[in-house]
């Protein structure tokens, strides 16, 4: 750690390199490019405001992450210009504003591993994803809410390679979370494959969601291929542009259980979000499953286009 600055701890493009790294609660830090090795432990205590102030601005795990609890106060990763959470870190008033995109990413590195719980992920996803896991990543989210990034929300596995080296296994689970208002792809889950020139084979993707919101992103809810398991349950997943669950014909999605936003399932069979075939919807809710709450933290007006973020109520 560098610097203090105004209300912030400054920490600049660095490697951080002992065994654990630590954002304590009640801290209010301003990153750079930070970076772990992969022998370095990271924790984010509950209650500590991480934000970010250039659009290449990132937390680059390549090791384990452990943020939050559910016991705590939410930690926050989100834009400098974020006067909401954590005050006005860039001292000037009213006079920028948070939008999509003003940083980069939380990224999982190779065989990287992440639990958060009670995080909320906001304004991020420059040029993947608010969290980007592109190789054997392991992602474990409870209560945590991923909005308003300029691309997918949640990117896991990578659909390019040149080798059998780039058959990656991605593990994503959604317990209680919220993903919405993402630009782009809520969930994105997309592994490589090769199937007409040897080395043959292909990456795999395991996907668990249960008791979440999936809503309002800009093309599907969850996108997916290449399953090994992909189980969703208890979620409401409605208004997404695009599908509510995207499954490609090399995927095959159990969903069964959920609210598609209207009392007839899922489309095509009803008027609710779509599905695609390979997904198997044939039970549903006929109402919404969660009463919603509004996110704490989160202004009313905040979000833009006067939509909401919203919140499942959990047992703490």
């Amino acid at each position: 750690f560098t610097s203090t600055v105004g209300n912030t701890v400054k920490v600049d493009n660095e490697t951080l390199t002992q065994s654990s790294t630590r954002f304590y609660a009640g801290r209010v830090y301003q990153l750079g490019t930070v970076t772990t090795l992969p022998t370095v432990t990271v924790t984010i205590d509950a209650g500590a405001i991480l934000k970010f102030p250039l659009s290449s601005s990132s937390l680059m795990v390549q090791g384990q992450l452990y943020a939050g609890n559910k016991a705590g106060a939410a930690v926050m990763l989100t834009s400098f210009k974020d006067d909401n959470v954590g005050g006005d870190s860039n001292f000037d008033g009213s006079l920028t504003t948070p939008l999509a995109g003003d940083w980069k990413e939380l990224y999982l590195g190779d065989n990287g591993w992440a639990k958060l719980e009670n995080v909320t992920m906001r304004y991020g996803g420059r040029t993947n994803a608010a969290i980007y896991a592109p190789k054997d990543g392991t992602l474990i989210l409870d209560s945590c809410l991923v909005t308003l990034s300029k691309n997918a929300g949640i990117q896991m596995n990578n659909n390019s390679g040149a080798s059998a080296a780039d058959f990656y296994t991605s593990t994503l689970v959604l317990t209680s979370t919220t993903v919405s208002h993402n630009l782009e792809y809520g969930i994105q889950m997309d592994a490589y494959q090769r199937s007409s020139i040897a080395p043959f084979g292909a990456g795999e993707n395991n996907l668990y969601v249960s008791d979440s919101i999936i809503t309002q992103n800009g093309l599907s809810g969850v996108y997916i291929d290449l399953t090994g398991d992909a189980q969703i349950t208890t979620t409401d997943i409605m208004s997404n542009v695009g599908y509510g669950v995207e499954a490609q014909a090399t995927a095959n999605v159990m969903a069964n259980g959920n609210w598609w936003g209207a009392a007839n399932g899922p489309a095509p069979t009803g008027s609710g979000d779509k599905v695609s075939a390979t997904v198997t919807a044939s039970t549903w809710s006929s109402t919404q499953i969660h009463p919603t709450v509004l996110a704490a933290g989160v202004a009313p007006n905040e979000v833009g286009r006067a939509q909401q973020i919203f919140l499942p109520i959990v047992s703490r």
